[in-house]
């Protein structure tokens, strides 16, 4: 395992999954933080300061993306392989990516036409399939649009999404 980056409610490590050689990513939550809807920071911060509750339901985006992922998923939503629970964590186990498109439009200053007609057709791809499954995921941001290593973008981190139904959200 390699940590990659912290995160608020515990780390996204880097691995290989021993069965396949398959390189991954693990979304590792602590579960007092999962249970508590609470961030990492507040649990390890003495003093009179009220825990800030976390927004992100990794519960609901581990069930959210087990809904996506039931009939072989679709090229442009991140592939969950597994998630399971230990004692103190809940982990998801998915497809490893690549940068995401915020940090290719930074380091480049901007995407050529062509490369950003096919991203945004990617992304457009990826959250009609969503959306044809009544899920909103409201948190769509470039950080939460990787690459893959075929080049599609994907779209990842469910944690703030919900239910919607013929036009109509439940929050």
């Amino acid at each position: 395992l390699k940590a990659l980056r912290k995160a608020l409610y515990g780390q996204i490590l880097s691995a290989t999954a021993k069965r396949t050689g398959e390189r991954v990513v693990l979304k590792k939550l602590l579960r007092e933080c999962v249970e508590r809807k609470l961030v990492v920071s507040d649990l390890r911060k003495a003093g009179g300061r009220r825990p800030q509750p976390m927004l992100e339901d990794a519960r609901r985006e581990l069930e959210v993306l087990s809904r996506l992922n039931c009939d072989g998923g679709h090229r442009s939503v991140v592939r969950l392989i597994e998630g399971f629970e230990t004692a103190n964590d809940l982990v998801l186990v998915m497809e490893q990516l690549h940068s995401d498109l915020f940090d290719v439009v930074m380091d480049g200053g901007r995407l050529h036409e062509s490369s950003a007609q096919k991203d945004f057709l990617d992304a457009v791809g990826g959250l009609h399939f969503i959306h044809s499954h009544d899920i909103a995921h409201r948190d769509l941001s470039l950080e939460n649009l990787l690459l893959g290593s075929d080049g599609r973008v994907v779209i990842t981190d469910f944690g703030l999404c919900c239910d919607c139904a013929a036009g109509e959200m439940q929050l």
